[in-house]
């Protein structure tokens, strides 16, 4: 049985892909695109408010900024899959560059179009071609690395992408607001989040050419291509379901997803009412989630293993499971400890003490949950169909978290919030059972099957991947 990594291995993984210079310039695009992404999403909201002082506008913004998740990322894993990876994460860095100039331009003193029109068609363009960006980035990541560095090289992505959530939406984007922003003027802020993506352009410019990609089905007419597409999508689809171990993942990580979503979403209120602090003091829970989240990704290398990952993913997702639950019986177990001990008036400090001990333990378990899935996905998908793959999994995180983002706050309404957070605790146990009643024989499956254009099954190996750099995309 394979064996843990070590402190000391996983240090080296890490060392090794941080001197790896192509996964380097990969890894400091995503750093920089994705926090640049997060201040446009916390921006959007406070420009709509301010030029249309409706909610429904606002709502209205983040359907825009969603929605083309839903209708074109499983599209655009079929289109990264036929191109170089290289190729398309420039496209895609320079495209968000013109969509930002494009608002400029088209709100400037010259060209005085109604802004909430463009905000509107700049969050779907912008939004729109980010779909390209993912699949791309992550197939990408097992032509930059080895095998062995898999784990190492997710685990930073990984970081950096909650670590940029939190720096862009909640710093940054509202320092920027404050500072560049001058009534309902954002042009000097667009102008600055240009430049960053015209960085990123530069820096997968910069990553190394010679990706051997299979071409796409040539076809005369446009019937031909909507069922080249379609076959397409089926073989992906049944690539997925044909490995449990990739469906699993898939399920389990979009699960965790949502349920952040559904935290966010609650969470301010369950502040109020559980805790009796403002919804302003948010950053209380969510710092010591952040922290969790490092912690978490600092061990996972020491103990997954390509034998273990998939039940290590469902004993975590299990885990957060009961962890939900505990957190919706914070208050009234809070309430019976202040009573046996005479100390009421101290209930809100220990509710929310043992509301961020909670916090810092689930942002943990993320790791353990995110960092092998994605690890997973990327293992087993063949190098022809794995940003599908991917792209299947940014499909069911969209409209996981769409329905997520409507059924907590719903389900809140309806029953409370603290009800609404262990009936959501449930739910992810019981995930995490189904993911371990999996999990036995996906991980004897050594190799996966791939339905060919025929529409038969056809045996493909796991797609070798180099000890050390490869040739990249």
């Amino acid at each position: 049985m394979t064996t843990p990594i070590e402190p000391a291995a996983q240090a080296a993984g890490m060392r090794a892909v941080l001197h790896n210079g192509p996964f380097l310039r990969l890894w400091m695009a995503q750093a920089l695109s994705q926090t640049a992404q997060q201040m446009i999403s916390y921006v959007l909201l406070v420009q709509v408010a301010a030029i249309s002082h409706s909610s429904a506008a606002v709502s209205g913004i983040m359907i825009a900024f969603a929605l083309p998740g839903i209708l074109f990322s499983a599209l655009a894993g079929i289109f990264v899959d036929r191109r170089a990876k290289r190729t398309v994460l420039v496209a895609t860095n320079a495209g968000r560059t013109l969509a930002l100039l494009g608002y400029i331009l088209l709100t400037g003193p010259v060209l005085r179009f109604d802004p909430l029109l463009v905000l509107y068609i700049t969050a779907l363009v912008f939004a729109s071609v980010s779909q390209f960006f993912m699949p791309a980035e992550g197939a990408a990541i097992p032509l930059l690395v080895g095998r062995d560095h898999l784990l190492p090289a997710n685990s930073l992505f990984n970081l950096t992408f909650t670590a940029s959530q939190l720096l862009g939406f909640l710093l940054l984007g509202p320092l920027c607001v404050k500072v560049l922003v001058h009534g309902t003027d954002f042009g000097v802020f667009y102008a600055i989040l240009a430049v960053l993506f015209l960085a990123c352009t530069l820096l997968t410019w910069m990553l190394p050419r010679g990706e051997h990609v299979k071409p796409a089905t040539q076809v005369e007419d446009a019937a031909g291509a909507v069922q080249s597409v379609l076959a397409d999508l089926r073989e992906g689809w049944q690539y997925i379901r044909n490995d449990a171990a990739i469906f699993s993942a898939i399920i389990q990580s979009s699960v965790g997803t949502a349920v952040v979503l559904m935290l966010g979403v609650i969470g301010p209120r369950f502040l109020a009412e559980e805790v009796g602090i403002p919804a302003s003091d948010l950053y209380l829970v969510l710092a010591p989630g952040g922290i969790g989240l490092g912690i978490g990704v600092a061990l996972v290398g020491r103990f997954s293993t390509e034998a273990n990952r998939m039940r290590m993913i469902s004993m975590a997702t299990f885990a957060a499971g009961l962890g939900l639950l505990a957190f919706s019986a914070l208050s009234p177990a809070a309430r019976l400890l202040a009573g046996l001990v005479g100390g009421a008036g101290a209930t809100h400090t220990w509710v929310l003490g043992a509301m961020m001990v909670l916090v810092l333990i689930l942002g943990a378990l993320n790791s353990f949950v995110t960092v092998p899935a994605q690890t997973v996905l990327q293992e087993r998908a063949r190098e022809d169909v794995r940003a599908r793959v991917l792209s299947a999994f940014n499909t069911v995180s969209n409209i996981g978290v769409t329905a997520a983002t409507f059924f907590a706050g719903t389900l809140a309404d309806a029953v409370g919030v603290a009800t609404t957070v262990g009936l959501i605790g449930m739910g992810v146990a019981g995930v995490a059972v189904w993911g371990i009643r999996q999990a036995a024989p996906a991980r004897l499956r050594v190799v996966t099957q791939a339905p060919s254009r025929s529409g038969k099954l056809s045996t493909g190996q796991l797609t070798p991947l180099r000890s050390g750099s490869g040739k990249a995309a």
